[in-house]
């Protein structure tokens, strides 16, 4: 594997993989019950990327309404955590 493609897929995961670490760390410490908006938000951009990824090689014309949908829900999550936050 050349080092740009590493970079490249390294790129795509790596904040995928850091949010479920995240969540999964929420889950046992049982703060979802107190963040639950973050906890979803979480949660919601942990599964974006490899579905995200997965179509983006399946169907690329599918895959540039699938982003903006999957962008759209997570500036939805992303604000609704922010205030959740902000709130406590």
């Amino acid at each position: 594997m050349s080092p740009s493609l590493f970079a490249f897929y390294a790129l795509w995961f790596a904040p995928s993989i850091l949010m479920a670490a995240i969540a999964i760390v929420m889950r046992y410490r049982r703060l979802d019950r107190d963040l639950p908006a973050f906890f979803v938000y979480a949660v919601f951009t942990a599964a974006q990327t490899p579905l995200l990824f997965y179509v983006f090689h399946a169907n690329p014309l599918a895959y540039s309404y699938l982003y903006w949908v999957a962008e759209a829900g997570s500036a939805v999550l992303g604000f609704a955590a922010i205030y959740e936050v902000f709130r406590r």
